[in-house]
C-alpha cells in the first residue's frame, strides 16, 4: 500500500549484545531512552502527540512488558488522552509500528519504533499452576528459545534457513564470506561516523571513581572477525548455520517522531527544520513458513510494482541479515550484487532485538537520506512463522 508519513526525527540506543551493557535496561527503559530523544530532536509541542505505536516481541521480558507500548509513551511525557498499541509481527514489528501510525496521523503525530531486552527473556516453568508431585517438578523451559521455535512448521528458526541453504545451493564457506563481510562493514560504517547522529548515549551509572559510564557504540560488531575465524564454529543444526553467520540476540531501542504532511509543512515552518525523510509504501505479505527467510523477496518486488518502482531506482536497501544463508538467497532471487545489499551490515554485525529490528533500519535510513546520500530506499525484513515485510522511503523535496 502507498503511504504518506513524513520522519521528523529518528533516535535509538547503541545495540548491547546478549547479556551485555543493556542487560539490565528493560525494553520499557530502553524504548523510553530512544522516545525522548527522538522527541526533544525533533522540538514538537508534546499535546500533538495522537497516538504511539510500539514493536516488541518478547512482552514476558518484563514485569512492564504487556503495558509497553502505554508505558513508553507515559514516561515519555505524551499525553495520558494519546493511545498506545504494542505491536508484534514478530521480526517486522519496528517495520509494522510505524506503518501503523497512518492511519491515525488525521488526528496528530505519532510516535513510533521497537524495543527489545532478549537478555531478559526468562525460564519458565509451565503447566505449575495445577500442582505437581512430589519430588517431580515439571521442566524449566527457555522462553526465548521457544520464541526463536516456530511450532505450527516444528523448526527453529535456524531450520529455515538450512532449508534455504539447501534449496539454493549456498555453502557453508558461502556464508561464512558474508558474515564477515558484514562485521566489515559494520565496523567501518561505524568508524566513519554513519550511525553517529541517530544514535542515543544511554547512562549505565557510574564507575568505582564516581565518574559516569556511557554506553555510546554499538557492542555486537566483531572487529575482528574474518572468514578464518568462522569456519571454526561448529553448525548447530548440522548444515551451513552456525552462531557466527546468524542474526545476534540484542537488546535495544528506537523511536520515530512521524506525522502527515500537513503536518510537517506546519513544524517546518514553526522550527526551521525539515523532516528527516518520508514512507511512501509498505508491503507485507506471507510465506512458506518453513522457508521464511525467503519473505522479503515477495514483499519487495510487490513494494516495488506499487510504486512503480525498479530495483535500479533504489539507493540504499537493507534486509535484515537474520541468517547468513537466509540473505544469500535472498540475495539470489533479487539478483543483487554485494554493492547493492547492506553496505552498512546488519543483523549478523550490527545485531537483531527483534521488536527493534524494523525501526532501527528505519531510523538509519531516515538519516542517511537527510544527509542527502540516497533519494529513496528500501528496508525489510523475514518474518517467524512465514511472512516478508518491506518498507520504502524517499527524501523531502
Amino acid at each position: 500500500m502507498k503511504t504518506n508519513l513524513n520522519i521528523l526525527s529518528a533516535k535509538r540506543t547503541p545495540i548491547g549484545t546478549f547479556m551485555g551493557a543493556l542487560k539490565d535496561k528493560t525494553s520499557v527503559e530502553l524504548g523510553t531512552l530512544a522516545s525522548q530523544a527522538a522527541i526533544a530532536e525533533s522540538g514538537v509541542e508534546i499535546q500533538d502527540f495522537n497516538h504511539a505505536f510500539f514493536g516488541n516481541v518478547c512482552s514476558s521480558s518484563s514485569a512492564d512488558g504487556p503495558y509497553l507500548a502505554r508505558h513508553i509513551g507515559l514516561r515519555a511525557g505524551l499525553p495520558q488522552a494519546s493511545g498506545a498499541v504494542t505491536v508484534n509481527r514478530l521480526c517486522g514489528s519496528g517495520f509494522e509500528a510505524i506503518i501503523q501510525a497512518q492511519v491515525y496521523l488525521v488526528d496528530g503525530i505519532c510516535l513510533v519504533g521497537g524495543a527489545e531486552n532478549m537478555s531478559q527473556t526468562p525460564l519458565i516453568i509451565r503447566n505449575a499452576r495445577e500442582g505437581f508431585k512430589f519430588a517431580s517438578p515439571p521442566p524449566m523451559v527457555d522462553s526465548l528459545w521457544e520464541a526463536l521455535t516456530d511450532q505450527y512448521a516444528k523448526m527453529p528458526m535456524g531450520m529455515t534457513a538450512e532449508n534455504l541453504a539447501s534449496e539454493y545451493k549456498i555453502s557453508r564457506e558461502d556464508c561464512d564470506r558474508w558474515a564477515a563481510l558484514s562485521h566489515q562493514r559494520a565496523a567501518a560504517a561505524t568508524d566513519a561516523g554513519h550511525f553517529k547522529k541517530e544514535i542515543l548515549s544511554v547512562s549505565l551509572g557510574v564507575d568505582k571513581a564516581g565518574l559516569e559510564k556511557k554506553f555510546e557504540m554499538d557492542e555486537h560488531i566483531r572487529r575482528d572477525s574474518s572468514v578464518e575465524k568462522l569456519a571454526k564454529l561448529k553448525p548447530v543444526f548440522g548444515g551451513v548455520t552456525t552462531a557466527g553467520n546468524a542474526s545476534g540476540m540484542n537488546d535495544a531501542g528506537a523511536a520515530l517522531v512521524v506525522s502527515s504532511s500537513e503536518y510537517a509543512k506546519a513544524w517546518a515552518q514553526k522550527t526551521s527544520k525539515k523532516p528527516l525523510a518520508k514512507v511512501v509504501g509498505a508491503v507485507a505479505v506471507g510465506c512458506d513458513p518453513t522457508r521464511m527467510g525467503i519473505g522479503p523477496v515477495v514483499a519487495i518486488q510487490k513494494l516495488l510494482l506499487e510504486l512503480n518502482w525498479k530495483m535500479s531506482d533504489v539507493d540504499y536497501l537493507e534486509i535484515n541479515e537474520a541468517f547468513a544463508a537466509q540473505i544469500l538467497a535472498v540475495k539470489k532471487l533479487l539478483e543483487l550484487s554485494d554493492e547493492q545489499l547492506n553496505p552498512h551490515g546488519s543483523g549478523i554485525s550490527l545485531g537483531h532485538p527483534l521488536g527493534a529490528t524494523g525501526a532501527r533500519i528505519s531510523a538509519h535510513i531516515a538519516h542517511w537520506i537527510a544527509g542527502g546520500n540516497a533519494k529513496r530506499a528500501i528496508g525489510a525484513a523475514c518474518i517467524g512463522g512465514g511472512q516478508g515485510i518491506a518498507v520504502a522511503f524517499e527524501a523531502v523535496s
